[in-house]
């Protein structure tokens, strides 16, 4: 029977963690949020079957479509992972020797927050501070900007940003795209240096970039690549000492929450697996754009929606933004959007300016305001909500 496990702080310091693995218990780390709620009621209510193997666990995920996923891991890949931050030497920003604290905001849940908020500071011998609080992230930073780190994902960094936090000196950013337009924001202001990790739950890290100056991320030396053709760009496909090779899929009703697990291999007989990222892949690196699941017809024209909401929201407009498509007349798609804009901006200054920066076929045919965009348990946005809503405001 499964061992789950909502794994916040004490979880780790208390000792269960180590107990865990050592005793063959192979727990299944969840995050805290998803307790009383429908995530955590498919793991609760239908626990999976495990094998108990030592160093064996599973990390719960729903990505970007809200449906929970376990993804095997062992320890060993976790300490592979490790050792290959602290061999980094080519960027200095990856020397850390100088910095004495940092500060993480992620859950410990997730292997981002596992390898950068817990194990990497714990083996650098690092004062760690675990706190989302805009207040103490400020007073920690101030004291020590030039030797604090901070730990975080874009949404959160925008919110500091909002908020008017003075931020520390570095900062390192996952679990989705660095925005355009805060990257712009970092870049004037010319006081943080900050790196994106770019990797998934599947694949641990392949990859980093400075999003402040670069587009494309250099693909960690471990990381074996290659590429499949699709429309106008690559589907990326990697193979390294990271990678999980199996996962237990939910399947069942989205309403109801009946339904049950089912494994599945990730990887194919050649040891790839495919990322589903859409983009370009040369001697400098790889280009992401977008998810595949995220490519649509308009107009006889392959949209990325991904890189439409990325587009829209370098304007500077938006506080958030959300891009779908959705079936209009003549089962013909139509590019639709949802925003929440900055304060003192209006929606009749974001339509003027984005008729003058981009071209024809990245211009929404509708744009609805809100005042918050729907949201999954893990903080990325509920596309399937999105589509519902503006789909319904489009018939009416």
């Amino acid at each position: 029977m499964a061992l789950l496990r909502y794994a916040n702080l004490s979880y780790f310091s208390d000792g269960i963690w180590e107990e865990d693995l050592d005793q063959n218990r192979e727990p299944i780390l969840i995050d805290p949020q998803w307790e009383n709620t429908s995530l955590g009621k498919s793991l609760s209510d239908f626990p999976p079957e495990t094998k108990s193997r030592k160093n064996f666990f599973w990390l719960a995920t729903s990505g970007s479509t809200g449906i929970p996923k376990l993804v095997e891991k062992h320890r060993d890949q976790l300490e592979r992972e490790l050792e290959t931050w602290k061999r980094q030497t080519e960027d200095s920003f990856w020397d850390f020797k100088e910095d004495t604290d940092w500060i993480v905001t992620v859950p410990l849940c997730h292997l981002y927050g596992l390898i950068w908020g817990r194990f990497l500071p714990k083996q650098l011998h690092k004062t760690i501070h675990y706190t989302r609080d805009v207040l103490e992230i400020q007073n920690i930073g101030s004291k020590n900007y030039r030797k604090t780190v901070l730990i975080s994902n874009p949404d959160f960094i925008g919110n500091l940003i909002q908020a008017g936090t003075s931020l520390p000196f570095k900062i390192i950013s996952s679990g989705s795209k660095f925005p355009v337009h805060l990257s712009r924001i970092l870049r004037d202001e010319g006081k943080v240096e900050l790196r994106e990790i770019y990797g998934s739950t599947e694949t641990g890290a392949i990859g980093f970039r400075n999003p402040l100056w670069k587009a494309r991320f250099l693909i960690l030396p471990e990381v074996k690549t290659k590429t499949i053709s699709k429309e106008d760009g690559e589907i990326l496909s990697i193979r390294s000492p990271f990678l999980s090779e199996t996962a237990k899929d939910w399947k069942g009703n989205r309403e109801t929450n009946q339904g049950e697990w089912e494994n599945h291999s990730l990887v194919g007989q050649d040891g790839f697996f495919s990322t589903n990222d859409w983009g370009d892949l040369s001697d400098l690196g790889w280009n992401y754009i977008g998810r595949t699941d995220r490519i649509t017809k308009v107009k006889g024209k392959r949209i990325s929606l991904d890189l439409t909401e990325s587009l829209l929201s370098s304007t500077n407009f938006t506080k958030e933004i959300a891009v779908d498509s959705v079936e209009a007349e003549k089962e013909e798609n139509i590019l639709v959007c949802m925003i929440v804009l900055k304060k003192e901006k209006t929606l009749a200054d974001f339509m003027e300016i984005i008729n003058q920066e981009l071209p024809k076929s990245f211009l929404p045919h509708l744009i609805l305001e809100q005042n918050q965009i729907p949201k999954l348990p893990n903080g990325k946005t509920d596309y399937i909500q999105v589509r519902s809503i503006l789909k319904n405001y489009n018939t009416t």
